[in-house]
């Protein structure tokens, strides 16, 4: 007769049901029955918790459970529920039942098999109504017996969702870092763009102001490439600003000072300065509601920075002749500012991404407007900073608008002192050096006309 030895150290979470068959000779069905019932009733009685305990049970040919681990019904979410009532596909994932029957069909027909994965669906569920599922893998084993036809199948469930939850975590971080670096690729794609055209414009008008044509030029034309150099000079000032507010932003060294202030004076003044720009478009820039702004407690700079970004790309995207408009509404504790357009809208798929660093729409609506992307990303790193929120609603075609919440009533705080964008630039180009990272301005093309941006 064959001793068949089952310790209670085999159907604990450390083995994955190790059990030793070292006689030759077959064993009855009762004979198997009995060691494995020793062996749960030992593991039971245990100190161990429950949760480092494998659940487990012998199924015959046709899957039906002769025998189970006092634990097993804990598995599916059954309490005080006999074993032998428990049909276990029933309590399987539907989009997992094929692999785990094909599993105990292979097993019936020889030892070993690869274990299995699966979701559970726990009594009282639906198996679509889980977020998040119970992960078990299962391991079979094949036992003969003195009867060929008779074999028996020993299973052991070990509870993996804690393997699988990280699994999914470790997956989604893998994705998220893909989307970030390919959004990082294509913004440097759009700032190599953004700082060669200006430079082209400087360079180019630079040199032909200082050779010796510039005798043959007339004053009139002097006038206009100086105001290209001008203009061209701010844009790229403009777009490093965004760089260095957003670097500052994400390093946490951005601090506002929060300061009572009249937010009415500084909306006024905001839009009287964004007029021009909207004038070249025929673009009619409007207030409404300013009489009722209270005074606030923020950083005015950043709250000014804040409007223009916001001003300047709902002018940017609005078409001639049209409507922008700047609404505020007070609540007990905010303030609610609104910037409309009735310009080329945004698409549902780009709303939940904007204001995320390096992120742009696609490139059909890049290579048409100019911008780096930094903008939305500033507004959104200055407002968090103000415990603000910033909202988008949008219909492509037919316009935008962007909503900006502030509380009234601010925390105070310290602005970092404001440090010259030269020193910023060289303190930057130094820690790429240390880091071994470089980048090459391309001037190639012949000079555009430069445009101020957002």
């Amino acid at each position: 007769m064959r001793k068949l030895e089952i310790s209670n150290t085999d159907l604990n979470q450390s083995g994955q049901n190790k059990v030793q068959d070292n006689v030759s000779n077959k064993v009855t069905v009762a004979e198997v029955l009995n060691q494995f019932k020793s062996a749960f009733d030992s593991v039971a009685n245990s100190v161990l918790p429950d949760t480092l305990i494998n659940k487990h049970s012998v199924h015959d040919k046709d899957g039906r459970i002769l025998y189970a681990s006092p634990n097993l019904p804990s598995v599916f979410g059954l309490e005080n529920t006999e074993y032998s009532t428990i049909k276990v596909l029933d309590h399987v994932h539907v989009q997992d039942r094929v692999a785990v029957a094909h599993a105990v069909i292979k097993c019936a027909k020889r030892d070993d098999i690869t274990p299995v994965e699966f979701r559970t669906i726990m009594a009282g569920r639906t198996s679509n109504n889980s977020d998040k599922p119970q992960w078990l893998e299962l391991s079979l084993k094949k036992i003969e017996t003195c009867n060929a036809d008779e074999p028996l199948i020993v299973a052991t469930y070990t509870d993996i969702t804690k393997r699988k939850q990280i699994e999914t975590d470790i997956l989604a971080t893998k994705e998220d870092a893909e989307h970030a670096s390919d959004a990082k690729t294509r913004f440097l794609g759009h700032m190599s763009h953004e700082l060669r055209t200006p430079l082209n414009a400087i360079m180019g008008f630079s040199e032909l102001l200082n050779s010796h044509l510039a005798a043959k030029i007339s004053t009139e034309k002097k006038a206009e490439y100086v105001e290209l150099i001008h203009s061209s000079a701010s844009h790229l000032l403009s777009v490093l600003n965004d760089i260095l507010d957003m670097s500052k932003i994400e390093s946490g060294m951005y601090e506002i000072l929060a300061e009572p202030f009249a937010l009415r004076n500084c909306l006024s003044k905001t839009v009287a300065m964004m007029q021009g720009q909207a004038q070249i478009r025929s673009i009619k820039l409007q207030s409404i509601g300013f009489d009722d702004v209270p005074d606030i407690v923020a950083d005015e700079r950043a709250i000014r920075q804040i409007m223009i970004n916001l001003l300047s790309n709902a002018i940017k995207f609005s078409d001639d002749n049209s409507v922008v408009s700047v609404v505020a509404e007070r609540t007990a504790r905010n303030i609610c500012l609104k910037i409309e357009d009735d310009g080329i809208g945004i698409s549902e798929e780009h709303i939940e991404n904007l204001g995320n660093p390096f992120y742009q729409a696609d490139s059909k609506y890049d290579r048409k407007y100019e911008g780096t992307g930094l903008g939305l990303s500033v507004v959104r790193g200055l407002l968090q900073l103000h415990e603000g929120n910033i909202e988008f609603s949008s219909v492509r075609g037919k316009g935008t608008t962007v909503t900006v919440t502030l509380p009234i009533h601010g925390q105070s705080g310290r602005r970092v002192p404001a440090q010259d964008p030269i020193e910023q630039i060289t303190e930057i180009h130094k820690k790429s050096n240390a880091e071994h990272k470089s980048f090459n301005i391309v001037r190639d093309g012949v000079p555009d006309r430069a445009r101020n941006s957002a």
